[in-house]
């Protein structure tokens, strides 16, 4: 996914562009911060103080042992850069300082791109069969969102069935960075095997098959990237109160800010805040379903209670208000006054996406000699 880009301001050392750095990779280290790292390498309290006050970065910006950063540094002229990269998506961080002077932005970059091909049989978990392929969890968990809303795979694949996934790995200078996004993927589920295509587009993604899939789902995706964490459960352990409550509705993580879509037309029942779900927005559609959407960062002006909202009109921004841990949407359906698990309603992509996504299908199915699916 990408994120929001941080325009060069007029203290950012553009002139460094002219340097010849040398350049070498470090690891971040366990119980590092940020302000710990930036000191370790020579950043003055004014320094570090003027970039946190920037905020180039989120709230939810964190550094995991074991990551890599870059360290940029031309001593003759006390030029020194370091590199945070926020993969799986393209961008960068940015913290420098040059003499007295110091900044930091965002912005995003291009990387020397590798695909790589991991196959295998499922032996235990899902997850861990490929994860032991992969030597990757995000590639494991891309896998898993692949099938997400067509099968509950830990109940439905077999021990012994085949995989095979495709990814991207990124590398910087030569040096490895981490794993992009999963290109395509194949499963052996009933003796049959399923594959799957992911499709970018701007600012996410979907997973498709060669065939017109979840065309008599009522609903759009909320939003552009498919990527669930949490899944409809009734007896689910809750991550702050520590029991068991019901987790009525499925996760979708993606940074704060992003967009989100209403997943069919319908009338605005109920917006605000409150404690559990922070800012909320409710839709009631012709059909009778009624649609939550919990945890915004913001509910977009154009929604305003008792008035009608087109499909795939944005209602707000991903957030991590009420009871969250970190940025997500949880989304929510009632059917009859009674929460259901949203999965079966929902297609893999959003409404302002399906003419991309019917062109790949087509594409796919010609490649595959299909006859050529029925429109949505």
């Amino acid at each position: 996914m990408i994120s929001p880009q941080v325009s060069l301001s007029k203290n950012s050392p553009q002139e460094s562009r002219q340097l010849n750095p040398k350049v070498s990779f470090k690891k971040v280290r366990s119980g590092d911060t940020l302000v710990a790292l930036l000191k370790r390498h020579g950043f003055n309290t004014t320094q570090r103080t003027k970039i946190l006050q920037q905020k180039v970065f989120s709230e939810n910006f964190t550094l995991i042992p074991g990551e890599k950063f870059r360290v940029s540094k031309d001593t003759p002229k006390s030029f020194l850069e370091l590199k945070f990269y926020e993969i799986p998506s393209n961008n960068v961080l940015l913290f420098w300082r040059k003499g007295d002077a110091a900044g930091s932005l965002s912005r995003n970059e291009s990387y020397t791109i590798k695909v790589k091909t991991a196959r295998g049989r499922i032996s235990g978990s899902i997850l861990g069969s490929i994860n032991s392929q992969t030597k990757d969890d995000f590639v494991a968990q891309r896998f898993m969102d692949a099938y997400a809303l067509d099968y509950k795979l830990t109940r439905e694949v077999q021990r012994g069935a085949k995989f095979v996934v495709t990814y991207e790995e990124k590398y910087d200078d030569n040096q490895f960075i981490g794993t992009g996004e999963v290109i395509e993927t194949e499963l052996e589920i009933r003796g049959k095997i399923d594959k799957r295509q992911f499709v970018p587009h701007a600012d996410g993604g979907s997973f498709i098959t060669d065939t017109m899939i979840h065309k008599n789902r009522p609903l759009y995706s909320p939003v552009n990237y498919m990527r669930i964490t949490s899944h409809y459960n009734r007896r689910r352990f809750h991550p702050i109160t520590k029991r068991r409550t019901p987790h009525l509705g499925v996760d979708f993580e993606l940074p704060e800010g992003e967009d989100l879509f209403a997943t069919a037309a319908g009338k605005v029942l109920r917006k605000g805040k409150n404690r559990a779900a922070g800012y909320y927005v409710v839709l009631r559609h012709e059909n009778g379903l009624e649609s939550y959407y919990n945890h915004l960062e913001s509910i977009d002006k154009s929604v305003k209670r008792g008035q009608w909202v087109n499909t795939g009109q944005i209602i707000g921004k991903v957030g991590c208000t009420g009871y969250c841990t970190k940025p997500h949407l949880h989304f929510a359906l009632k059917k009859r006054g009674q929460f259901v698990d949203p999965v079966p309603y929902i297609k893999s992509y959003p409404y302002i996406k399906k003419k991309l996504i019917r062109r790949h299908i087509a594409a796919l199915s010609q490649k595959s000699n299909k006859p050529k699916s029925s429109r949505q």
